[in-house]
């Protein structure tokens, strides 16, 4: 039943970003930066959903990212609405969108190194990565929501980083 269930939030991730590739960047970050804020010190913060609290969102590292969650929380409705065992929390379904995000890339590149052909595209997809892997992100299912927001500067100014040549 667990996984039915996670098969079907893969295919509604997968077509829902299919339709809107544009918000692919936007996935990326969401989930790269709810992550970031994992503090080993005090076991606070990390891939906990709480990037979906206003006070964070507006944050201007997370600046740009209210379209993915907004698509984020659309289909967070679809699954919620179809799941048995309770709603998806926003950690997960935050995660599970970024890792969709970046298996759609994958495909896509995969689908151009084939000359734009996606039967061969899926095929090639298919032998370097839709197994084994993408298998290792399923084994985290089942975070739980913050209560609140992080606690601000655990996450750089991605336009503000420097290069690290520049730096040493």
């Amino acid at each position: 039943q667990r996984s039915e269930f996670q098969s079907k939030i893969k295919i509604l991730l997968s077509t829902t970003i299919k339709a809107k590739p544009e918000l692919v960047p936007s996935l990326l970050k969401l989930a790269l930066n709810d992550a970031m804020t994992y503090d080993k010190a005090t076991k606070s913060g990390g891939a906990n959903g709480s990037i979906r609290f206003s006070s964070e969102l507006s944050r201007a590292e997370n600046e740009g990212l209210s379209d993915g969650l907004s698509l984020i929380e659309e289909v967070k409705k679809e699954i919620d609405s179809i799941s048995k065992g309770g709603p998806i929390s926003y950690a997960d379904i935050i995660q599970l969108a970024g890792q969709s995000a970046v298996k759609f890339t994958y495909l896509a590149s995969a689908i151009r190194k084939c000359g734009g052909n996606e039967e061969k595209g899926n095929l090639l997809y298919t032998a370097y990565g839709s197994a084994g892997q993408w298998g290792l992100f399923d084994r985290n299912f089942g975070r739980s929501d913050a209560t609140e927001a992080d606690p601000e500067g655990r996450v750089p100014q991605w336009g503000k980083a420097t290069d690290r040549k520049s730096v040493v």
